[in-house]
């Protein structure tokens, strides 16, 4: 590992992906790391909807066959007493459910077609400082560890943001993740009974009492599949986040009770301003 790449991003999930692409593409060579298998990269805790404009201000592909699921026309959000709703829809509401796996499985694709050297199931155990420099990282896998140098480092590892923590101290360069800027988030793909009265639209449920610091989501994946979940804000939560679920689902959706459950998750989801410094020396977040 004496190779000196010119970028070395960290974590291939979205943003990972698209900024190694878009270096590789613009002439650097680059070494993208993922914890994960490449054939896992996009398991996570999800709601699976992507705005259509997203894939339009970055240059992305719509998605295709098994890795669209549905699309949205728009959102419905609920007050706390379900009785006020509003709809939103048209431009900048439109929205993919995507099949979460399979659009990691193309973005990481994509990179490696870009001329991404992909590093996967290998793990950042910390950045290599010199001078108050970012110069290398220490990466283990299941074979051996060692060191990756590099000129300059993404972190794009997320929730765990394991370079960003150990940083070279720069003025205005936040390297903590405060709690109040989390949220705990769970989900589940659920499979009805019947079919969704309106599957074109997606529903948001505003409540303090049943999530803290967040909202309830049901979005429909298909004719009578859904994604649903809910995220409360990690420094209000007073109990399990799973329980937060199962008492909405109860109180509110009862009806939900009854559909098969094919897969459950959750995970922290930064949900904070944007930095003010995204930079410090030799990395960026």
């Amino acid at each position: 590992m004496s190779h000196i790449y010119d970028l070395v991003v960290v974590g291939a999930g979205t943003g990972g992906c698209l900024a190694a692409k878009t270096a590789a593409k613009n002439g650097l060579n680059v070494c993208l790391i993922e914890s994960k298998s490449g054939e896992k990269v996009g398991l996570k805790a999800c709601g699976d909807a992507v705005g259509k404009h997203h894939f339009d201000n970055i240059g992305l592909t719509y998605p295709t066959g098994s890795e669209l699921c549905w699309e949205l026309e728009g959102v419905e959000v609920f007050s706390p007493d379900f009785k006020t709703s509003f709809r939103i829809a048209g431009l900048g509401a439109k929205a993919f459910m995507v099949n979460r796996v399979e659009f990691g499985r193309r973005l990481v694709k994509e990179a490696l077609d870009a001329g991404v050297e992909f590093m996967d199931k290998t793990t950042v155990l910390k950045p290599i400082i010199e001078n108050n420099y970012v110069v290398a990282v220490k990466v283990k896998n299941n074979v051996s560890s060692g060191i990756l140098k590099g000129r300059i480092f993404v972190d794009a590892s997320g929730v765990s943001a394991i370079l960003r923590r150990n940083a070279p101290e720069v003025p205005g360069f936040e390297k903590t993740v405060d709690s109040g800027d989390l949220e705990i988030a769970y989900r589940e793909i659920r499979v009805l009974d019947d079919e969704i009265h309106d599957k074109t639209f997606g529903y948001i449920y505003l409540s303090q009492e049943y999530a803290p610091g967040g909202y309830f989501w049901l979005f429909p994946k298909g004719s009578n599949l859904v994604n649903i979940g809910l995220g409360v804000q990690f420094s209000r939560a007073s109990m399990e986040v799973k329980n937060y679920f199962t008492r909405f689902i109860r109180d509110k959706l009862p009806w939900l009770n009854k559909a098969k459950v094919l897969d459950g998750r959750g995970a922290f989801v930064p949900t904070r301003r944007p930095l003010n410094n995204m930079v410090s020396n030799g990395l960026i977040v």
